[in-house]
Formats: structure tokens, C-alpha cells, sequence
């Protein structure tokens, strides 16, 4: 099968970047790259294109880094609290995943972040604070810090610490005349 250079004018994930020119297969280019306008057959006249692309691709990038350092900076200093359910062990009812994050994102103004920008290898199914990794544009990896609590179950924990904390221990008798 013979392959396609082709000029992408839109980046592709897994392929290239604004400006760049690749070979791909006919039909990935024929069936998608082609009719939604991510790309344009290279020939000699795109050129020209591919400058200006590869220009606006550069100013882009700069301007990408800088807000994606800005969120980075954001991200870091805040402490995201989701209050889940739990049974009497602490074991959660569920989870926290991916879509979760996301959703706590939105609500703090963080409409930028995409849901493949969230990198979660499991659930989280554990009370206490956990870091999650986001990558976000121009290779800008951030880490969000996520305190999975609930205030009944930490109350109740905390109450039979302190019990046990101030329980009397009577000294075992070292009495042995019998």
C-alpha cells in the first residue's frame, strides 16, 4: 500500500503538529484527516503554507506554555476536598475517578483541563490525600492534590483514638507467691 505525505494543518494526536509534514496511510487520510480539515496533501505550491503553519504553530506554542504554567501554578497551591460515602470500616462506596476530577475542575474554573489530560492509573478507592498528575499542552505536567474524606466516619475514628488514647491500663500483678 503506497503511504501520503500530507501537510497537517491542525495538530493530530499520535501524528504531528500544526505545520508539519507526514507520511500516513490513504485511507486515515482519505477518511479523516482530509474531510475534517486537520490536513492538506503536500505538494510544492504548500510550501508556503507550511511556513506560515509552522509560524502561527510556534506563537501558539508560546502562548500554550505560558497559560499551561499558569494552571500549573493554580493547580499546585490548592488542596481539592470530594466528601464521599463510606461503611463502618472506611471502605468507600465506589470510587473517585477520572470523571470526577473533571467535574471538580470545572467547578473551581478549570474549564482548559480535558478529561485524556488526567492521568489516573486506578480509581481512587482509599480516604486520605492523594496526588493525581494532569499533563496539560506543551508537555506542562501539573499535580493536583485530592483529600477524599468523609466527616462522619473521620469523627468516629478520631473519637475512639482519643478513647483509647486515655483508657486506663491497670499494671499486671507480678505477685507470684501462691
Amino acid at each position: 500500500m503506497k503511504q501520503q505525505r500530507i501537510l497537517l494543518i491542525k495538530d493530530v494526536r499520535n501524528l504531528g503538529r500544526s505545520g508539519d509534514i507526514v507520511t500516513v496511510k490513504p485511507g486515515f487520510c482519505r477518511n479523516f484527516l482530509l474531510p475534517y480539515g486537520h490536513a492538506v496533501r503536500a505538494t510544492m505550491h504548500t510550501e508556503k503554507l507550511q511556513t506560515k503553519l509552522k509560524e502561527e504553530r510556534m506563537k501558539q506554542a508560546a502562548e500554550d506554555k505560558k497559560v499551561s504554567d499558569r494552571i500549573k501554578a493554580q493547580l499546585e497551591q490548592l488542596t481539592f476536598v470530594v466528601d464521599v460515602r463510606v461503611d463502618e470500616m472506611g471502605h468507600l462506596y465506589g470510587s473517585v475517578n477520572v470523571q470526577d476530577i473533571l467535574n471538580l475542575l470545572h467547578q473551581e474554573n478549570f474549564a482548559e483541563i480535558e478529561k485524556g489530560q488526567i492521568k489516573l492509573a486506578q480509581p481512587i478507592k482509599q480516604l486520605g490525600n492523594h496526588v493525581v498528575k494532569i499533563r496539560l499542552k506543551e508537555e506542562v505536567e501539573a499535580e493536583m492534590h485530592i483529600r477524599v474524606k468523609n466527616d462522619e466516619f473521620e469523627a468516629n475514628h478520631h473519637k475512639e483514638k482519643v478513647e483509647q488514647e486515655h483508657a486506663v491500663v491497670e499494671p499486671i500483678s507480678t505477685d507470684y507467691s501462691e
